[in-house]
């Protein structure tokens, strides 16, 4: 079975009566890459906004590693956290090991 990192259902966001995004569904599971392609307008910001929280969606359901980011922000958001600050240790890492070879 696999995990569905990134779930969404029924999304939409509106500014007055201009329709940013209109329902979308998507769903990304491990493994996956997901690249959004559209023209300027096409709700691809505002998409990617709302699924990482900085965005309040007016309509539908967001889940990321099964989390629900309405019901359950803070647990998401701690959850990202820990992943950012890994990476970035690995790219300091990477970045000293570089310099140190550098040096030789």
């Amino acid at each position: 079975m696999s995990l569905k990192l990134i779930s969404a259902k029924n999304l939409t966001k509106s500014f007055g009566d201009f329709i940013a995004v209109d329902n979308i569904d998507l769903d990304v599971k491990r493994g996956e890459v997901l690249g959004f392609l559209g023209p300027n307008g096409a709700g691809k910001s505002t998409t990617m906004k709302m699924l990482t929280g900085f965005l309040e969606p007016d309509k539908g359901i967001i889940e990321i590693c099964d989390i629900d980011l309405q019901k359950n922000p803070l647990k998401l958001k701690n959850l990202l956290d820990i992943y950012l600050k890994v990476l970035l240790l690995i790219l300091i890492w990477k970045f000293l090991i570089f310099f140190l070879l550098l040096g030789k």
